[in-house]
C-alpha cells in the first residue's frame, strides 16, 4: 500500500498499526474475560511450553514495555503467549492499547519507510554497482578471458599421430 501511494507512507503506516493494534486487544480481550480455566482445558500443554513460561518471566520483569518491545520487533516471534498472559494477569486494558499501539505503529512506520526508499536504493546499486558488484565483475570478465584463451590453445593442439581436434 505504501508504494501504491508513496506520498501517503505514513499514514498508510498509521491505519495499518491502528487495525493491528485492534486486532491485538481483541485477543488480549478474549483472554482477560475468559481467562485461564478456558486455555488450559483447550491447550493443558500449553502450561508447559518454552514460549509461555518466557511469557510470563518478561511480563513480570518488564511490565507493560515487554508487550511494546515484542509488538515493535520485526521478527516473526510468537506474539499470542505474551498476550495471552497479558490478558490473565488482567493490566489496564487502556494501557495494554497504548503499549500494543505504540510498538505496532513503529514496526509499521520503519516497514513502509523501507518499501518506500527500497526502489531508490535498488536503483542506486544498478546504475552504479557496489563495490562486491564490481569486484565480481571483474572476476567473471577474468575468469571468461582465461576460459577463451584456453578454449583456442584446446582448439589448436593435435594428439600425437592424429588429425587435428577442434573443440567449440
Amino acid at each position: 500500500a505504501s508504494l501504491a501511494c508513496r506520498r501517503r507512507w505514513t499514514m498508510t503506516a498509521l491505519m495499518a498499526a491502528v487495525g493491528s493494534a485492534t486486532a491485538s486487544l481483541g485477543l488480549y480481550l478474549t483472554f482477560h474475560h475468559f481467562g485461564w480455566s478456558i486455555l488450559l482445558a483447550r491447550y493443558p500443554e500449553l502450561a508447559d511450553s518454552q514460549a509461555w513460561s518466557q511469557a510470563t518471566d518478561w511480563l513480570s520483569k518488564y511490565g507493560l514495555l515487554a508487550i511494546f518491545a515484542l509488538m515493535a520487533l520485526p521478527l516473526p516471534v510468537p506474539k499470542v503467549p505474551m498476550l495471552a498472559v497479558a490478558g490473565i494477569y488482567r493490566p489496564p486494558i487502556a494501557d495494554v492499547f497504548v503499549a500494543i499501539l505504540a510498538g505496532k505503529i513503529i514496526k509499521y512506520l520503519a516497514y513502509a519507510y523501507l518499501a518506500v526508499r527500497f526502489p531508490e536504493a535498488l536503483r542506486f546499486l544498478t546504475q552504479r554497482g557496489s563495490p562486491a558488484d564490481r569486484v565480481h565483475y571483474r572476476v567473471r570478465s577474468l575468469m571468461v578471458a582465461r576460459m577463451t584463451t584456453s578454449r583456442k590453445i584446446r582448439t589448436f593442439v593435435t594428439p600425437p599421430g592424429g588429425a587435428e581436434i577442434h573443440h567449440q
